[in-house]
């Protein structure tokens, strides 16, 4: 049996980006008119796929408020995870009986990986009043993991029994991507180093935590 469409939908003014916390937004209109009785809301499909032709999967689902008959554009503003590899982005809603379906242009999100596979704060237990010298190494991938020069390094100090973390100073790293900072023993407690005065192009980064015994 054919299906009689009278009400139909369309997008506008659609953007799409990533930020350096791994979070994709999406904005953009959403315009529904001649909407059959009864209906009060529309679902909506943020879709990834890798190539933006092919494989499209729906990544996050929400519904839009909607009335019978025509509605004020409404503005769509919504996050999702980054999808773990470079890839499209779209919005998309299906065709449901009496309303035509839309989608987006595919737009590209991207951004470059990073991270702190070595990380060490030495030596361990530490006197009190003598130097922690912290090491490690930041990377990237461009495609294959390198080592990535010339990056502010953010080093963050936690004494035991506290839950507050402290930035205690900054470094650059070397040419091999290594970087290195020596600080003075106090108490005991924790360390990590973090890479987040990024480019625009790059995910920020994070070491693991160690912990450095400081005695007397």
């Amino acid at each position: 049996m054919k299906v009689d469409t009278t009400g139909g939908t369309a997008f506008s003014g659609f953007a799409a980006s990533v930020d350096q916390y791994k979070s994709v937004h999406v904005s953009g209109g959403f315009e529904r008119g001649e909407i059959p009785a009864g209906t009060t809301s529309l679902k909506v499909d943020i879709q990834y796929s890798a190539d933006g032709k092919t494989g499209w999967t729906t990544r996050k689902s929400f519904g839009v408020p909607t009335q019978a008959g025509t509605n004020a554009k409404a503005a769509i503003q919504e996050s999702m995870p980054y999808p773990g590899a470079p890839g499209y982005v779209r919005l998309r809603y299906g065709a449901t009986p009496g309303i035509h379906g839309s989608v987006t242009p595919a737009v590209r999100v991207e951004r470059t990986m990073t991270a702190i596979p070595e990380f060490n704060a030495t030596p361990e237990p530490a006197r009190k009043g003598a130097p922690i010298t912290i090491t490690g190494k930041l990377t990237h991938r461009t495609p294959d993991w390198k080592p990535f020069a010339g990056q502010r390094i953010d080093y963050y100090y936690r004494p035991a029994g506290s839950t507050v973390w402290k930035q205690m100073g900054t470094s650059t790293t070397a040419a091999d991507g290594t970087f290195k900072k020596s600080f003075t023993a106090t108490r005991t407690g924790s360390w990590y180093a973090r890479y987040e005065h990024q480019d625009g192009l790059h995910f920020v980064a994070a070491s693991g935590v160690d912990e450095v015994v400081v005695t007397p």
